[in-house]
């Protein structure tokens, strides 16, 4: 079987991009021809736009060549009534502890949103386990008590990695967490979190993929939908046309039309901050959209004046150093950071 897997989509009519995502994903699904594609949580934003979006979703997920299940997640967790109707070929697994739905080679169980402990639903995920299968199990959730650790949303539904272990499952392909697709392995299991398809927050960088499960295992497929891209700098006198050369440059090798650059200038300028400022603005303007703080960023001159670089200056000048200027250039990094 091919199985394709995302998760918080958030669908908002205030942000037509997550659809345009969403499209992308059964476009591919249908190139690949896909036997499921599994949304594990909050595949809408908030129940206030459920009406008005559920037209789109009925034509988007009828006479597909895949089934999609999907579980209710923190956001949507009230959205799919019994009286709704997604699609011929969406089914919500929304029927507490777990809800399960069998294939050939494949046992899918998912847990909808819950408000119980996940250690004493794990019994009931045991159960439903099915020998002679490839075994998925569908979660919302927060992994808690692993190494690395993750970034996302307020915790929901901690889950520990000693816990999925004890489910027995081949694969858990969650949500929750809107950062890149990112997975761990925890003895024979496996844990994915996808990633949300499109960026919804500027803290959600880097071009968005989602995962492909087939018999080689799990891997990532791309997506062209909407991003947020950092390329931060850090400038020091003279180095003004270097960084700038590096925007240029990072502009021309990325693929910007659906992204939004964000960039954040610091450390010091010989020349006016507002004139750097307006020539980065030049550069970036070939982005569909761009952020240009230069809050960090200074005037050389209001460092030369202060007490710590002329005590600084005076002690370098009594130093018999060799590359004396590789010396200050590290106190300018480092005092620009700090200050930071």
């Amino acid at each position: 079987m091919k199985v394709f897997h995302t998760a918080d989509v958030h669908l908002s009519l205030d942000h037509p991009e997550r659809l345009d995502a969403l499209e992308e994903i059964v476009s591919i699904c249908e190139r690949e021809e896909a036997d499921l594609l599994l949304i594990t949580g909050d595949l809408f934003d908030a129940n206030a736009d459920l009406e008005d979006l559920k037209t789109d979703l009925r034509s988007l997920f009828s006479d597909t060549y895949f089934d999609t299940l999907v579980i209710p997640g923190n956001h949507d967790k009230n959205a799919f009534r019994t009286e709704d109707f997604f699609g011929d070929d969406f089914y919500v697994l929304k029927e507490g502890p777990v809800e399960s739905r069998e294939y050939e080679e494949l046992n899918v169980v998912g847990v909808p949103y819950t408000e119980e402990d996940f250690n004493t639903i794990v019994d009931d995920i045991s159960e439903a386990y099915v020998d002679d299968k490839v075994n998925v199990l569908m979660l919302h959730c927060s992994l808690t008590g692993s190494s690395g650790g993750f970034g996302g949303e307020e915790k929901y539904l901690p889950v520990k990695p000693e816990e999925l272990i004890r489910t027995g499952f081949d694969y858990v392909l969650a949500g929750h967490i809107h950062s890149s697709a990112t997975r761990k392995t925890f003895e024979e299991t496996v844990f994915a979190y996808s990633g949300s398809p499109v960026s919804i927050s500027r803290s959600e960088t880097g071009t968005r993929n989602i995962w492909k499960l087939n018999n080689n295992g799990l891997s990532t497929v791309g997506l062209d939908s909407f991003n947020y891209l950092r390329n931060d700098k850090e400038i020091l006198p003279g180095e003004e046309n270097e960084k700038l050369n590096e925007m240029t440059d990072f502009i021309e090798e990325k693929d910007l039309e659906n992204a939004s650059l964000i960039v954040d200038l610091s450390g010091f300028t010989e020349r006016p901050v507002t004139e750097i400022s307006e020539e980065f603005e030049k550069i970036m303007g070939e982005a569909q959209g761009f952020d240009l703080s230069i809050e960090s960023l200074e005037s050389v001159e209001s460092l030369v004046e202060s007490d710590i670089y002329r005590e600084f200056k005076k002690k370098l000048k009594q130093k018999d150093f060799e590359n004396k200027d590789k010396i200050e250039e590290k106190f300018l990094r480092g005092f620009s950071r700090d200050e930071r």
